[in-house]
């Protein structure tokens, strides 16, 4: 019984998530052009995320010895089955 009303509900959200409202949310309204070339843009995004990656490196430093805490995400089933082999296969 408890199967059954699990995959109903999978099949609920299934459809859900494939109705036309729903898609239609993630379209873009109007095509929108750059004010600056493309490879400009992406070298300004890139510019952007590997300073951002600096500035934490330089000033987000932790104590000698201290220590953060660490999970194994292999011993959790969702670990063991994100890292499957069939599952890095779909990749």
């Amino acid at each position: 019984m408890q199967k059954q009303f699990f995959h109903g509900i999978l099949i609920a959200l299934t459809l859900a998530a494939l109705s036309p409202s729903v898609t239609a949310a993630h379209g873009f309204g109007e095509r929108y052009d750059l004010p600056v070339p493309f490879g400009l843009y992406v070298a300004g995004a890139g510019a952007a995320v590997t300073l951002s990656f600096a500035i934490i490196g330089l000033f987000v430093r932790g104590q000698l010895g201290m220590s953060y805490p660490r999970r194994d995400l292999l011993t959790w089933r969702v670990g063991r089955g994100l890292a499957h082999p069939v599952t890095l296969s779909m990749l």
